[in-house]
């Protein structure tokens, strides 16, 4: 009877307390809609309890069974609501004990589905409001609801549904203008990834093959985001968000753990391929430069190369473990089209090269890193001494590349000896220039084809042997273009005396009718 008589005096004020609690509340807030969430699990728990009136001073006294017991004090006069568990002025409490007094008059279901619509609403004047500081409103509001509260950390199986889950929300709040899709896009990829690296907290964890086929597929996403820009046109109000990204990107990279040639990747990319103005790239580099920290070396250089700093890229030091970086330095020189800087980091990079293949490199990535950096090297000019000291680089896995530069030089007994010292097989030997040794020196690949035909012997088996007697025919040919004719029937014979006791190979020369 004492709350029906107090809810029907102070009507009015209730009234009032809920519209204060509905104008200072937000539902875009993860911590605001979290706390009105508990609020109406203590009111629909019927957790308040104990309440007692004070009649000479109006107050309404409300204990409220929580993880802790609290109080909360409800002035009617001074019209004042205030709790013991001395938190903000609207704590779950506080909410609940007026959501209490309330639903006596109205309905508090209503009123949380009024309220918890408003969000919609709300996200989508926050996306078109046109601003950094309501695309970060609405990207933390969806991405803080997405990840696990009270600071626990992400099961790595769940990261991509994540992911998927904020997009897929994020996409419902897209602008309408195609102009401004693509920035959107950039701009809300890049704070999402942050938002689940900064979740982690530990770089331990982000660890494991989930997070790196994460990682990757981010990083394609976004790099097809980044390429979308080039050459296109903006507008003067998409400044500030570029500004905004710059800021995201900067930190990204010097602040977060972990990965940090990814971290380096993404940077250097967006001021390669979106920012194209010499005079911001400039800008850019003196505030790296300000910051001097030492991770903030290898991007000053990727900088000073975009702006053609000769002074900063003369200072350069080569560290031979880290030369997969001073080839990345001179891929974007070479992009920029700016031979002299490419010219000067590949002369910079000759020297270390054989070490970098021999010790700092695993052998699965030599033959694609080699195949890349005779591509870039082919596009500077060499002395003889550089070229051989680049190809002897290369060693076993740049056979191709030594193979072709000893062509050119028509070093063709040099082209023999280096497949005899890595033999491979017939069919890479063609890739290598076969036929234009035969074609020069013929007489030179005898000796080669009598080394890969006893390697088919060797197997002792039927196929082998009639790939030795294939190789024994091309060898014919050979001797028949070098008149040697006198010199392979000898061989012939020597080989058929050798290798007498095995049938089956002799049965194969005599179909293969060897002799000259």
């Amino acid at each position: 009877m004492i709350l029906t008589t107090i809810v029907k005096d102070y009507k009015e004020l209730i009234a009032q307390w809920m519209q204060q609690i509905e104008q200072t509340l937000q539902a875009t807030d993860p911590q605001h809609e979290e706390l009105v969430r508990r609020a109406s699990f203590i009111v629909r728990n019927k957790a308040l309890q104990g309440d007692y009136f004070h009649q000479a001073s109006q107050r309404l006294y409300i204990n409220i069974q929580d993880t802790q017991p609290q109080q909360v004090e409800l002035d009617f006069q001074k019209e004042t609501i205030s709790c013991t568990c001395l938190q903000q002025h609207w704590c779950r409490h506080s909410v609940a004990s007026v959501m209490q007094l309330y639903q006596y008059h109205a309905s508090l279901q209503q009123w949380t589905t009024m309220w918890r619509a408003k969000k919609q609403v709300q996200l989508s004047m926050m996306a078109h409001e046109r601003t950094p500081a309501s695309w970060q409103a609405l990207a933390k509001s969806i991405m803080t609801k997405a990840l696990p509260r009270d600071g626990r950390t992400i099961q790595p199986y769940l990261i991509s549904a994540i992911d998927e889950d904020v997009h897929a929300k994020l996409r419902q709040h897209m602008p309408l203008e195609r102009e401004w899709q693509p920035l959107y896009k950039l701009y809300m990829e890049l704070y999402v990834l942050q938002a689940v690296w900064q979740h982690f907290g530990n770089p331990e964890q982000l660890q494991g093959p989930i997070f790196e086929y994460y990682l990757t597929r981010k990083l394609e996403k976004i790099t097809t985001l980044l390429e979308q820009h080039v050459k296109r046109s903006t507008l003067f109000e998409m400044d500030a968000f570029y500004e905004a990204i710059e800021r995201l990107l900067r930190s990204f990279m010097l602040e977060e753990q972990g990965y940090s040639l990814q971290r380096l990747s993404l940077y250097t990319m967006y001021w390669e391929l979106v920012i194209r103005d010499t005079a911001k790239r400039k800008a850019e580099l003196q505030k790296l430069q300000a910051i001097s920290i030492v991770d903030t070396t290898d991007a000053v250089l990727f900088l000073a190369v975009l702006v053609q700093d000769d002074a900063l890229l003369k200072q350069l030091h080569i560290v031979p473990e880290r030369l997969h970086f001073y080839v990345a330095l001179a891929d974007c020189a070479y992009r920029q089209q700016l031979p002299h800087i490419t010219s000067q980091l590949l002369y910079a990079i000759l020297p270390y090269l054989q070490q970098y293949i021999a010790t700092h490199m695993a052998s699965s990535s030599r033959t694609s890193f080699i195949q890349h950096v005779a591509t870039l090297f082919e596009n500077v000019s060499l002395t003889a001494a550089q070229e051989q000291q680049l190809y002897e680089a290369f060693g076993a896995h740049g056979l191709q590349y030594f193979s072709r530069y000893l062509l050119r030089e028509e070093r063709y007994d040099q082209w023999v000896a280096l497949h005899m010292l890595y033999p491979t097989s017939i069919a890479y030997l063609e890739t290598c220039g076969l036929k234009d040794v035969l074609a020069a020196s013929p007489a030179s690949v005898l000796p080669l084809y009598h080394v890969y035909a006893l390697r088919e012997v060797e197997q002792k088996t039927r196929i082998n042997y009639k790939q030795a007697v294939r190789i024994w025919r091309m060898m014919k040919s050979a001797a028949k273009k070098s008149n040697k004719a006198d010199y392979f029937n000898h061989y012939i014979e020597t080989m058929q005396q050798q290798f007498k006791r095995l049938r089956a190979l002799q049965e194969e020369m005599t179909k293969g009718k060897l002799e000259l």
